[in-house]
């Protein structure tokens, strides 16, 4: 049986309570209404036992009273007992917010190199030289040297001349 089913006196429906995963605010709130508005319990395997059909509930329970509120306290210390879950450090450390996006690039990676840098490697880059020379002369990998001018350069749908 999943399923505790909260039910008034007059056959309404109060609250479905989830004995697999309990929430402790509800238990708390059910305990109160089950001792305040002296209300039953059904435990089945349907969240809504009013849609079930009569065969279905067969083998369905029912607490009532003193029986009710120890079920009740019972599923409480569960609920308590329940630790929340644990990340690694390192996993934290990963989701705290990156420099990047507050510069507006999408790149979530530290820049290894700087507007210095870049200015010399546009320089060797007209030259001629090609990529992995320019790498080498900066001590630098040259795929970042490659991506840093990239990112830096003004796009032609972004710039002055093209803005219709």
């Amino acid at each position: 049986m999943r399923y505790i089913t909260l039910v008034t006196p007059s056959n309404r429906r109060l609250m479905v309570i989830d004995r697999v995963r309990p929430i402790l605010t509800e238990l708390i709130d059910a305990a109160y209404y089950a001792d305040k508005f002296q209300c039953s319990a059904v435990l089945s395997n349907y969240k809504n036992i009013f849609d079930a059909s009569r065969a279905d509930l067969v083998g369905a329970k029912r607490l009532e009273g003193d029986a009710l509120l120890t079920f009740l306290e019972d599923l409480q210390c569960k609920a308590r007992g329940k630790r929340k879950r644990r990340m690694h450090p390192a996993s934290l450390s990963n989701l705290r917010p990156c420099q990047s996006f507050a510069s507006g690039r999408s790149t979530c990676k530290p820049r290894k190199i700087n507007d210095q840098q870049v200015e010399e490697a546009k320089q060797l880059r007209a030259e001629g030289r090609p990529w992995r020379a320019v790498g080498d002369a900066l001590g630098l990998n040259a795929s970042s040297i490659r991506s840093a001018i990239s990112q830096r350069g003004t796009k032609a749908s972004n710039s002055p001349e093209y803005s219709g």
